[in-house]
């Protein structure tokens, strides 16, 4: 497959090929300071081998730091209380 041939005008371009980056005029920008929802966060089901019911400590740990890097507020446990009657709901 050939090279794909430079772009005919001058862009910022991203390392690994693919589509040239445009960069924005200030005045373009509609920044945002306040998030619009105010509940963020993950709900992890339990019930897949990637679940938290398999998480370690350190992997407890490393999703708690993610999430407040992201600035998240929010961490449910998913379960089944009617089709698991063990489940503590409580």
């Amino acid at each position: 497959m050939p090279p794909h041939p430079p772009p005919p005008f001058p862009a910022v371009s991203h390392p690994l090929g693919g589509i040239p980056l445009v960069r924005l005029d200030d005045r373009a920008v509609n920044a945002r300071l306040e998030t619009a929802v105010s509940v963020r966060g993950i709900q992890p089901f339990h019930d897949f081998s990637e679940g938290p019911d398999w998480w370690n400590t350190d992997e407890y740990l490393l999703h708690l730091d993610q999430l407040a890097k992201l600035k998240m507020n929010f961490i449910g446990l998913h379960t089944y209380p009617l089709a698991e009657p063990t489940v503590w709901t409580g």
